[in-house]
């Protein structure tokens, strides 16, 4: 599988089929038993490898309880890459601005709801200058009325050409936002293709069965696939 600069690409499939696993082999948190990832034409060994290249946010949300919004963002960079602590700073409140939060720049995780703290972890990885940025079903613990202003956010990155590869159950935004889906089963990909083809023919049985037991996304344009 290849994903291109600028592209999303959204991966789907049952439970345990693999997925959470590619992405973490893809960041290097996950050693491969054979086969070879590459991101940006470099071999990924190790996370070593690819600090500022990978950005990854995860399930549960990790940031740091201890420290204000502020000060989980700009901590990367600062750590990571040598800024200097006001460029890291001007560096993470043009983040929080992106993600609506300025407001909470001097609060802490314990003090934000769910949606506001997933988006500050997005903002974390942003804060690295990523060239890929990878999406672990990270609307999977919020509240439903949280989860649309996380998509919503994803959306704009998408739409300002951020490479993203994406695990989510949100099918809205797998046929809304994604230029691909692939369908993984028992770790393998069983079929990839266009949101609209995907969804409405899948050419693979296995496919058809999984699409069939799931309930339908409302699809923009179904003919162009976003």
């Amino acid at each position: 599988m290849e994903v291109c600069t600028g592209e999303v690409v959204v991966i789907i499939g049952p439970s345990g089929s693999g997925k959470s696993t590619l992405l973490r082999c893809v960041c290097g948190l996950e050693k491969l038993d054979k086969g070879t990832i590459y991101v940006d034409g470099q071999r990924v060994a190790n996370t070593l490898t690819l600090r500022g290249k990978v950005g990854m946010v995860f399930q549960d949300l990790h940031t740091f309880p201890h420290m204000s919004v502020l000060d989980n963002i700009s901590l990367g960079p600062r750590l990571v890459k040598k800024f200097p602590k006001a460029k890291a700073e001007r560096i993470a409140n043009e983040l929080l601005e992106l993600v609506d939060l300025k407001d909470k720049r001097k609060a802490y995780p314990g003090e934000l709801s769910g949606g506001q703290r997933q988006r500050v972890a997005i903002a974390r990885s942003l804060a690295m200058g990523p060239k890929l940025m990878l999406f672990d079903e990270i609307t999977s613990a919020l509240d439903r009325e949280l989860v649309m202003d996380v998509l919503q956010l994803m959306k704009k990155l998408a739409e300002e050409g951020m490479t993203m590869l994406v695990v989510t159950h949100e099918l809205w935004f797998a046929a809304n936002v994604a230029h691909r889906v692939v369908f993984f089963d028992e770790g393998r990909i069983v079929e990839e293709g266009p949101p609209g083809e995907i969804f409405s023919s899948p050419r693979e049985k296995r496919t058809r069965s999984f699409i069939g037991e799931i309930s339908m996304p409302t699809m923009i344009n179904p003919s162009e696939g976003r």
